[in-house]
């Protein structure tokens, strides 16, 4: 069994009040735990009207299997149209 962590530091565009925020991410983690199975969460930055750290986890069989779910959950978070990734970390145990 394998499980991996992804990190990822996002810069969040037209964000006036953390209501907005709050409504960008929690659809985006909805869906990114529905469509992948991963546990998901905003772990940093709840007050930065413009910035966001989330993080998610996967368990699986074997490590390629969490590498490519990770992967698909990363490009599903920068095709996004309301924010941009900044940075991003992804570990394999």
């Amino acid at each position: 069994m394998a499980l991996g962590s992804l990190e990822v530091e996002l810069r969040l565009f037209g964000v006036d009040n953390l209501k907005a925020k709050r409504r960008i991410l929690q659809g985006l983690l909805a869906r990114l735990r529905q469509s992948y199975r991963v546990a998901a969460a905003e772990v940093d930055r709840q007050d930065d009207l413009r910035r966001a750290s989330l993080e998610m986890a996967c368990v699986a069989a074997d490590g390629g299997q969490v590498r490519r779910v990770l992967d698909q959950v990363l490009r599903s978070i920068e095709g996004h149209g309301e924010l941009e990734v900044l940075e991003h970390r992804l570990e394999l145990w």
